[in-house]
Formats: C-alpha cells, sequence, structure tokens
C-alpha cells in the first residue's frame, strides 16, 4: 500500500513513509541511528528540521576488569525516545573486518544481537545496514576517507553536534557514525534531500 513499508529487519511492523494523513497534516518521525559496541553511540535527529535532538554514549556498567553492555539502561534510553515521537532506528549492521580476532569478532556480534533484542522487545520499527551501503550513499563525492569523513560530515550536517566526549581531546568517530546512520535512513525515505558537503 502506498505510503507504507515493511521494517526490513524484524520482517514485519509498517511504518508510515513521507506523505499526508487524511486530514492533510504531513506525517513525520525521528530517526535514530545506533552504532552498536561497548562505546557505540545513540544519535537522534528530526529529519525535517535537520536537528540533533540527542546523541548519547552507550550505557554501561564500569567494573574494575572492563565495562558492560547496561542492558535496562539501553532500552530506558530507546523507549523515551520512541515516547517523544514516532522513529524509526537505523542500526549498523556487525561485520567481521580483515586482522579482527576471534574475542573482538565474538564482541562486536553480541553487541548488535543485543540491539537487535532490545528494539524487537520494545516493538520498535528498525532497520539493519551494512557500513559500506550507508557510507557510499551519503559519502558520494566527498573528499577524505575513513572515519575522518563521518566527523566531517557530522559536523558540517549538524554544526552544534558535540563529538569530543568528556575526558577526550579528540573528536570520537562512533558519535559522527549515529548521526550519519539516523541521517541515512531519513535520505533513504525521502524526507530530506541530500546537502553539497565538498
Amino acid at each position: 500500500e502506498e505510503g507504507q513499508g515493511l521494517c526490513g529487519s524484524c520482517g514485519g511492523g509498517l511504518f508510515e513513509r513521507p506523505g499526508r494523513a487524511g486530514g492533510g497534516v504531513i506525517m513525520t518521525k525521528n530517526y535514530i541511528g545506533i552504532d552498536p559496541g561497548i562505546s557505540g553511540v545513540i544519535a537522534a535527529i528530526d529529519p525535517q528540521s535537520m536537528e540533533l535532538i540527542d546523541d548519547l554514549d552507550c550505557p554501561v556498567i564500569k567494573t574494575a576488569e572492563k565495562n558492560i553492555f547496561h542492558t535496562t539502561e539501553m532500552a530506558r534510553t530507546i523507549r523515551r525516545l520512541s515516547l517523544q515521537r514516532t522513529v524509526i532506528v537505523i542500526l549498523e549492521q556487525a561485520q567481521a573486518m580483515p586482522g579482527q580476532g576471534v574475542t573482538s569478532m565474538f564482541a562486536t556480534g553480541r553487541s548488535f544481537g543485543l540491539w537487535e533484542g532490545i528494539l524487537g522487545a520494545l516493538d520498535v520499527p528498525f532497520r539493519t545496514v551494512r557500513p559500506s551501503i550507508w557510507t557510499r550513499k551519503i559519502f558520494n563525492g566527498m573528499s577524505g576517507e575513513g572515519k575522518a569523513r563521518s566527523i566531517q560530515f557530522a559536523m558540517r550536517m549538524f554544526p552544534g553536534i558535540d563529538l569530543i566526549p568528556k575526558g577526550c581531546r579528540k573528536a570520537r568517530d562512533g558519535r559522527a557514525d549515529a548521526v550519519c546512520l539516523a541521517y541515512y535512513g531519513a535520505i533513504e525515505d525521502g524526507y530530506t534531500k541530500m546537502r553539497g558537503v565538498a
């Protein structure tokens, strides 16, 4: 049916594409990008105003040995964002990298699976996308390479974004990636046009 589409990852859950409801009101929703991982980031944008609504680090529990996922707070964060307005989540798909060790590969897959489970349990529509797909889409024609492009793009598209976490000196590409993922979702659904980034 025109104006609707399937939630690609969960195999169901119709969501409305940009258009007008029966009363002539333009339907809109926020897009959430999730860069999974223990040091991942959650970012939400309004696709019509192109404003950054929220960006925060993945909730973790700090232990003497390492950080572990705070799954309860992860779920609470998504629930809070979804109560403000209907949302679509764009979750970066986990994939093994050349030279990545077994332990690292397991951790990458586990973090991705945790987010899939949380989103599914909360009945929040989401889609997954491989890094090569979303980067090719929104970085097309941009100079630079690697994570530097994410940082450059995020700073130009969302001037108010803080890419330097407390206690750090350099911009963190995870924050930039999360915003870019949300932007990619909006672009794919036709909510906004690409802006030129040199």
